[in-house]
């Protein structure tokens, strides 16, 4: 018998309590919580920044991203009658008007409770079907601890053609370089 090596485990500390607190006026919601602060544009429900202490982390979105696949193995972009043509998905897709989506505001809620305050933003975004709106929630979890969760809810109407990829886009601060995505998905 011999021993194995071990490494050193350090000592687990109970994380601060954050306390967010709310300010809001006509234009912006703010949030602060410990060293994060973070604003939204209240008539377009955009998130106009998310800073740690001084620096800034997000600069833009989230916001919701419909794209289509970059490898173009269903209809060739250089001929414009691919664009139209429905038996082809990049016609399917341009017919749908995915490209040029319209998007409504629907509304911000907030809300406090013991253990979290929540952020809910609502969209539609519509193409040339008008009656068939994609609604989108996005969802920010303030959480005690400092942690921030996003979920988004998509609801996409039965009867659309074809549908391209779902997902959200958003902007860091250029001097950040090292990223770790705790996600679904790629």
């Amino acid at each position: 018998q011999f021993k194995l090596p071990s490494r050193k485990h350090k000592s687990v500390t109970k994380p601060k309590v954050v306390s967010w607190e709310i300010s809001e006026n006509k234009k912006v919601l703010s949030l602060k919580g410990g060293k994060i602060n973070l604003a939204f544009d209240r008539s377009s429900g955009r998130l106009l920044h998310l800073k740690n202490g001084n620096k800034t982390v997000i600069s833009s979105g989230p916001e919701f991203n419909i794209v289509r696949g970059w490898i173009d193995n269903d209809g060739v972009k250089a001929m414009p009658w691919h664009w139209t043509y429905q038996h082809k998905l990049l016609g399917k897709w341009t017919n749908a008007g995915y490209q040029e989506l319209a998007e409504k505001f629907c509304g911000l809620r907030h809300k406090t409770s013991s253990n979290e305050t929540s952020i809910e933003l609502g969209y539609e975004y519509t193409g040339k079907y008008p009656h068939k709106k994609i609604k989108v929630m996005f969802n920010y979890q303030l959480k005690q601890d400092g942690s921030i969760l996003l979920k988004v809810d998509c609801n996409v109407p039965k009867g659309l053609p074809d549908l391209p990829r779902l997902g959200i886009k958003l902007m860091l601060d250029k001097e950040l370089d090292q990223l770790s995505w705790f996600g679904l998905g790629p």
